[in-house]
């Protein structure tokens, strides 16, 4: 079982009869896993998600005081039929910290050697959008690293225990307007 919470009785009664709305969310990694370069607009792939906590509501208090005390229950089939995946906590410090940064170092200087015109706004897309490093760039392992990133959090918040459902659109005004999941819970 999953919950999503969220802050008012209004947001659950819109959810049912419209289906979750797509959120951005600032993974807030970017500087400890991708320091050399400025994502300080906007990260790699914010292009709206769902999340949901495993966190019974029993053992849920922090969770409610930090997102609300209103939640709708889904079963793990249903998200894991929607692409639900669980979070990667990444610790601050550490053997597997070290391994991520170098994964990210490599893919990035791949993406890099790739951009054929640096000045184009198309290809600098593909720093922080997955289809346009694979589809325009043709770096396969950037694109790959920034699908892993949409599963990211720091290990600060594993108390989340965090599921996500990402937005498959790369749709860029998603940073002001919420885009309906379309499938109702």
């Amino acid at each position: 079982m999953l919950t999503h919470y969220t802050c008012t009785a209004e947001a659950i009664a819109n959810i049912l009869t419209n289906g979750f709305a797509w959120f951005p969310n600032r993974r807030k990694l970017v500087e400890l896993l991708i320091p050399w370069h400025d994502f300080s607009q906007r990260e790699p792939q914010q292009f709206g998600m769902v999340s949901f906590t495993e966190n019974q509501p029993s053992h849920a208090k922090e969770h409610c005081q930090e997102f609300g005390y209103f939640g709708i229950v889904v079963t793990e089939n249903w998200a894991i039929q929607k692409r639900a995946q669980r979070v990667i906590y990444v610790d601050a410090t550490g053997p597997a910290t070290e391994a991520w940064k170098n994964l990210f170092a490599s893919g990035y200087k791949d993406l890099q050697s790739r951009i054929m015109y640096p000045d184009d706004g198309a290809w600098l897309m593909a720093y922080e959008n997955k289809a346009a490093a694979g589809a325009i760039a043709g770096s396969a392992l950037w694109a790959n690293l920034l699908q892993l990133w949409e599963y990211m959090e720091p290990a600060s918040v594993a108390r989340q225990r965090e599921w996500r459902i990402v937005n498959p659109e790369p749709f860029y005004s998603l940073s002001e307007i919420n885009r309906s999941l379309g499938v109702k819970s």
